[in-house]
């Protein structure tokens, strides 16, 4: 299973945020999105849920945020298991990062992605050398 990009939570969000604000980095992640080949994890669909129908100032509905992670277009996603929570960890304790940053870097690795989108839309590239 692989994919050419790893969505992060932050992503998705602006993907249905109904913020004026966030009007361009909406319109940047549904392209993201619609482009397709990208995989993301069972944790940042998780994340996804909880803060759209809870955090943002227009909530989604758990019918409309359920119906959205159906409608990924075949997107890998990726388990969270406990050699993954192992990595994540070794991950967070080499990098001093939070866990949950290490989870989804140690996700997208899995994925063998080579761009990770995250907050405000940065990218972060992989390469066979930043690869542990």
């Amino acid at each position: 299973m692989t994919a050419e990009a790893f969505l992060d939570t932050n992503v998705l969000i602006y993907a249905v945020s109904a913020a004026p604000s966030e009007r361009s980095k909406q319109a940047v992640a549904r392209q993201l999105i619609e482009a397709g080949g990208f995989g993301t994890s069972v944790q940042c669909l998780a994340e996804f849920y909880v803060n759209a129908t809870r955090k943002l100032k227009q909530p989604l509905s758990p019918h409309h945020a359920l119906k959205f992670s159906e409608g990924l277009p075949d997107a890998p996603i990726i388990e969270v298991t406990q050699p993954l929570q192992l990595e994540a960890i070794a991950l967070s304790v080499r990098y001093q990062i939070s866990y949950r940053d290490a989870a989804v870097v140690a996700a997208a690795i899995e994925l063998g992605v080579n761009r990770l989108f995250s907050e405000d839309l940065r990218m972060v590239r992989f390469t066979k050398a930043s690869r542990l």
